[in-house]
């Protein structure tokens, strides 16, 4: 194990795969495994600019992990989640924006972001870990849970986000 005296970097890179440009979440420089799968999953059905607008929500999931000192892979690996103030935490997070208070939209669409991304991370974990049927049961509760408290959260943040501006109208007067 390597250990640095900075925290790590993270970064989205796009790469051509099968002609089309396809966005990859990289640590210092290395692809994250699990969220390198997630988005390989959805190419099938979205489009890379969508696929690297939900690859950022996912690095903000990432990011926030990182400045609490929160091991994410270990925790979905262990099919434990977050706790019940980690997901208010990254709920703040992910509807917030540099400048403040995220948009309702932009609030909800981070959300199904990363719905999609706990629900692919439990599921992915299940089929490859070798465990009971109880304690398979057991982790699907743990993820219906998380993808609740979550929403429930986000929701609520959401709720208190500003309407987008109005726009100018463009036609003469």
């Amino acid at each position: 194990r390597m250990y640095h005296n900075h925290p790590p970097s993270y970064e989205i890179r796009r790469f051509v795969r099968d002609s089309e440009m396809c966005p990859y979440l990289l640590r210092d420089g290395v692809p994250l495994v699990l969220p390198n799968l997630w988005v390989e999953e959805l190419r099938i059905s979205a489009r890379p600019n969508t696929l690297e607008s939900y690859m950022r929500d996912v690095l903000i999931i990432y990011r926030w992990a990182e400045s609490k000192s929160v091991n994410i892979e270990e925790r979905f690996t262990s099919l434990r989640g977050l706790t019940t103030l980690e997901l208010t935490s990254v709920a703040q997070k992910l509807c917030t924006t540099k400048l403040g208070p995220a948009s309702r939209s932009t609030c909800l669409r981070r959300l199904e972001s990363a719905r999609n991304y706990i629900k692919f991370i439990y599921d992915y974990n299940i089929e490859n870990a070798k465990i009971s049927l109880l304690e398979q049961a057991q982790a699907e509760k743990n993820c219906a849970n998380q993808i609740r408290k979550l929403t429930k959260r986000m929701i609520r943040h959401s709720n208190l986000s500003p309407e987008p501006g109005c726009s100018t109208d463009l036609t003469p007067a």
